[in-house]
């Protein structure tokens, strides 16, 4: 078992800092210039033109490159749409097709029906004059 460290007694007002806290000293100021003094950026820091013109070409690069993307977003719903359309078109179709190829074969059954009935009285006709 570790020994357990002694815990710090606790301030009496919780914004009080510590005493080693009020002890240290603040770091000195910088020293400001005057206002009648140009500041002059250091040699190695790039000069601040450049810094915008290549921010403005970023920026130009990035909305080329979003409206190339909303572009082919644009292109991509589109096609989703015709294909739907084409897609419903085609159910339409073939629903009409398979109704008329069923009232086709319903219409030759009803003629053989038809024709059935008609031989079958002409039949019961012809025996019960015979």
């Amino acid at each position: 078992m570790q020994p357990r460290r002694p815990v710090p007694p606790k301030p009496s007002n919780p914004f009080d800092l510590p005493a080693a806290a009020k002890d240290t000293e603040a770091p000195p100021a910088e020293p400001q210039s005057s206002p009648a003094e140009p500041q002059v950026p250091p040699a190695d820091e790039p000069h601040i033109d450049a810094v915008l013109e290549d921010m403005e070409a970023r920026l130009a690069k990035a909305e080329a490159h979003a409206a190339e993307q909303h572009e082919a977003w644009l292109r991509a719903k589109a096609e989703t749409e015709n294909t739907r359309r084409r897609a419903q078109e085609e159910v339409a179709k073939a629903l009409k097709f398979a109704a008329e190829k069923f009232a086709a074969a319903m219409d030759c059954s009803s003629e053989s029906f038809t024709e059935t009935l008609t031989s079958s009285k002409l039949r019961k006709a012809e025996m019960a004059y015979a």
